[in-house]
């Protein structure tokens, strides 16, 4: 009887834990990622092609940070030196 309580609440936090959004598990706090042209979030992986209108937009951003070297945002999966090629 102890032994099934103890996983019935092992699990029921287990729960818990995966039920708190993404954020509140996360080190980093969730907070608005720059890309008004001039600052650029560089120093970890901050920005998928799902961010992006356009190729061009990610491009510039893949650049700043420092092209193919530095594709910190894994942006150019063929390394090519094009970002997000599925975008038009």
């Amino acid at each position: 009887m102890k032994r099934t309580l103890f996983f019935v609440t092992l699990f029921t936090l287990l729960g818990s834990l995966f039920a708190l959004p993404v954020e509140a598990r996360t080190k980093r706090p969730a907070k608005k990622i720059p890309m008004n042209g001039t600052e650029y979030v560089c120093s970890y992986n901050a920005y998928n092609c799902s961010h992006f209108k356009t190729r061009e937009d990610a491009q510039k951003i893949f650049l700043a940070c420092g092209g193919v070297q530095n594709d910190i945002h894994r942006m150019d999966r063929n390394k090519n030196g094009v970002a997000c090629e599925g975008l038009i």
